[in-house]
């Protein structure tokens, strides 16, 4: 029966992923053709993809580009995106960061709550030996919880690609090769 629970948790979660997606790709599109703004579309979707999960818009980047529904250009603005990703608070593991800081004796230059870059896996902060502040070092840490979100975000997108497999037009898009091959990369990753 617990079994059977967890089954139908995951379902209702990838229904409500899928539509929400859905809806993301569909609003934006309006936005589309109401100013014919295609950069402004990249942007907006991104955004909002980003807000998911930073993952999505790996994806959309890799299928986009593989498809040519967008230029070098735009591929490179995504790619300046994914390596300073957007992140919050509950992103930075501060007990491992202020761990790390006092056993290697470290001053964290901007504070323990502001990174100095942030990447889709992790985060970067910037510090110096407190016996010697010329000497300056970085600390790159993964984000808090990062496994699980992306193993949800990667759940999420087999279960769509399972669902637009039945819709042919798709099928000739290759998405399905898209996205496993991006998970396999981004799986690798995590190892650091």
């Amino acid at each position: 029966m617990l079994r059977y629970n967890k089954m139908v948790k995951n379902l209702i979660k990838n229904i409500l992923f899928l539509l929400n997606v859905g809806f993301i790709f569909g609003t934006e599109y309006l936005v589309y053709c109401m100013f014919n703004d295609y950069s402004f579309f990249i942007d907006r979707l991104t955004m909002r993809l980003a807000s998911i999960n930073i993952l999505y818009v790996k994806v959309f980047q890799a299928f986009a580009l593989n498809n040519s529904l967008i230029d070098n250009t735009i591929n490179n603005k995504l790619l300046k995106f994914t390596d300073n990703a957007p992140w919050n608070y509950s992103d930075i593991n501060l007990k491992n960061l202020t761990t790390v800081a006092e056993k290697y004796d470290l001053h964290l230059g901007h504070g323990y709550e502001v990174p100095i870059n942030s990447g889709m896996i992790s985060l970067v902060f910037k510090a110096a030996k407190k016996s010697d502040f010329n000497k300056k070092v970085i600390i790159k840490m993964k984000r808090k919880n990062i496994e699980q979100k992306l193993n949800d975000a990667i759940d999420n997108l087999l279960f769509t690609m399972y669902i637009l497999s039945f819709i042919p037009i798709i099928n000739k898009y290759q998405l399905a090769n898209v996205v496993t091959k991006n998970v396999e990369i981004i799986r690798q990753k995590l190892t650091f």
